[in-house]
């Protein structure tokens, strides 16, 4: 009964409407969202272009745990990433060409657990596993019945207090 615009990541723009509303109807709510539409499309192209791949060499500027870090890479027979707090450096030692999934892995399997052990402590909780995987739609998720948490690697981009909230949204 209702109609819904919407505009997804690729710039497509979509709208449902019941299947017994009149086009012209339909094209009269198109054109008088015309302006909402241009805006919000402008608005995904800057954020397309602010965000640039990342190639994982020296020098680059990574964000993690919502604080700005200078990247220095090394090859090596063992991956590993240290951090270095005073400095804001983050050396990545691999032998991988999938650099990226490995060393966001790395990061959050170093930090993840001791935020679910903080918060499962505050609620006097327990899980019986923690899995830190590659999600596509998701910054986590979990099986009351199993006690399973998942959290996405990527979350480890985003601030602390996001990380957390995520944590405490799962358990």
């Amino acid at each position: 009964k209702n109609m819904n615009l919407r505009i997804n990541q690729n710039m497509e723009v979509y709208i449902s409407a019941p299947l017994n509303l009149h086009s012209s109807y339909i094209e009269n709510f198109i054109r008088s969202k015309e302006g909402w539409i241009k805006k919000v499309l402008n608005k995904i192209e800057d954020v397309k272009l602010q965000h640039k791949e990342y190639e994982y060499t020296t020098g680059e500027i990574h964000k993690l745990v919502g604080k700005e870090y200078f990247l220095k890479v090394r090859t090596g027979n063992i991956n590993r990433v240290s951090f270095n707090k005073e400095t804001n450096e983050i050396l990545l030692v691999t032998d991988s060409e999938n650099v990226e999934n490995k060393w966001y892995f790395d990061c959050a399997r170093k930090l993840f657990p001791d935020v679910v052990n903080k918060w499962l402590k505050i609620l006097g909780e327990s899980i019986e596993h923690l899995s830190i995987k590659p999600m596509k739609t998701r910054w986590g998720s979990c099986n009351y019945n199993k006690r399973y948490i998942n959290l996405n690697t990527k979350l480890i981009k985003r601030t602390p207090f996001e990380i957390e909230y995520v944590v405490l949204h799962e358990l």
